[in-house]
């Protein structure tokens, strides 16, 4: 099950799950439903959303799918001069996107908590080396696709796969004041275990953003 409730068919590393969209109707033994998104707006019909490991050639779409979010969220705050590079920076795990369709309209990455702010600290709180942390980056989701649970699917891809390598997820997240989803991450069960500012800020002291750290519910297979 995941985390939203739905129930998907797993396999070969891919989960699909048929969502009812904001604007659908499903009723027992009948479906009725609207039209589908025009391009650029939520996806208003009962959609199969299909997570998968990431494959080279959905890069561009990841990219594509990149450039809206940061339109609308600035997220990233800045927007990368190598977008592909950002997509696939050092000490990646793993890497999924979620998809619609032909199109991307999600990814995350799974790393080797090299990334995180604070990761002494997180392994602190988490009662583990550094060495079994991992960490959850570069997550976002569409406009179009919200509501359909995608973000809190690919976490929980991400949460079982650290899990079955023997690590406990963590992650850095912009305070909500800077845009950063705190709220989802607490109702998914995380912990907020350390707070600081952000070291790859370059601009004014004044406007450095606030970086929480938070640990992922504890769902390693092996013992500490």
């Amino acid at each position: 099950m995941a985390l939203d409730g739905t129930l998907g068919a797993t396999g070969g590393g891919v989960t699909a799950v048929a969502v009812a969209s904001p604007g659908s109707f499903l009723e027992p033994g009948r479906r009725r439903v609207r039209s589908g998104a025009r391009p650029g707006r939520p996806y208003r019909c009962a959609v199969q959303t299909i997570i998968r490991p990431r494959r080279d050639d959905d890069l561009p779409g990841c990219v594509a799918a990149l450039r809206i979010v940061q339109r609308q969220d600035a997220y990233p705050l800045v927007w990368p001069a190598d977008p592909v590079g950002w997509l696939c920076p050092n000490g990646v795990l793993d890497a999924w996107v979620c998809t619609i369709g032909d199109e991307v309209v999600g990814q995350l990455l799974l790393r080797d908590g090299s990334d995180l702010e604070l990761r002494d600290a997180v392994a602190g709180a988490a009662r583990l080396p550094a060495a079994r942390l991992a960490s959850v980056s570069r997550l976002f989701v569409a406009p179009r696709a919200r509501g359909t649970g995608a973000g809190a699917r690919l976490i929980d891809t991400a949460v079982a796969a650290a899990a079955d390598r023997g690590r406990r997820c963590a992650l850095d997240v912009l305070d909500a004041r800077w845009g950063g989803p705190t709220a989802l991450y607490e109702r998914l069960g995380w912990r907020r275990v350390a707070t600081t500012s952000a070291s790859w800020w370059t601009g004014p002291d004044a406007d450095r953003p606030v970086v929480h750290s938070y640990l992922a519910p504890d769902r390693t297979r092996v013992a500490p």
